[in-house]
Formats: C-alpha cells, sequence, structure tokens
C-alpha cells in the first residue's frame, strides 16, 4: 500500500476497471490537489516570515550602525582632546 494513498494498492487500482478506476483516480486527484494547496499556503507563511525578519534584521543593522558611530565618534572625540 501506499503511504500517500491509504487503503489503495497499486494492484487494486490496475485490477479495477471502468468507473471504479475513475472514482479511485477522482480520488486519488482530490488528494493531491489538497496537499498542493495547503503547501501553497505553507509557502505564503514562510515568505511572509522572511519579509517581517527581512525588515526587522534592516532596522536592527541600521540602529547598530548608527550606535556604533556614536561610540566612535566619542572615543575619537576622548581620545584626541587628552593629546
Amino acid at each position: 500500500m501506499s503511504d500517500e494513498f491509504p487503503g489503495i494498492s497499486k494492484d487494486t487500482y490496475l485490477k479495477s476497471t471502468g468507473e471504479a478506476q475513475d472514482g479511485l483516480t477522482y480520488d486519488m486527484l482530490t488528494r493531491i490537489h489538497h496537499n498542493v494547496g495547503d503547501m501553497g499556503a505553507r509557502v505564503t507563511t514562510l515568505e511572509d516570515d522572511f519579509k517581517s525578519k527581512k525588515k526587522r534584521d534592516t532596522v536592527l543593522t541600521g540602529t547598530m550602525a548608527l550606535l556604533g558611530g556614536a561610540i566612535a565618534f566619542l572615543i575619537q572625540t576622548a581620545t584626541f582632546k587628552k593629546m
């Protein structure tokens, strides 16, 4: 039996004919369609999460750069005043 389609073995599918095989095919395609829809939602969620993390990282990097520049300016000012 397949893990993707529990309850439908390959032999059962191949031995079925007519409407039975059409029904099995429809069931498999329906399950695939639902799985693809779920994956699309997960991809969208991951993309949104990535965008929010990128914005946060940009803000954090800018803030650290400004803080580092201010500290460097203060150290430089203090060092040259003593000379």
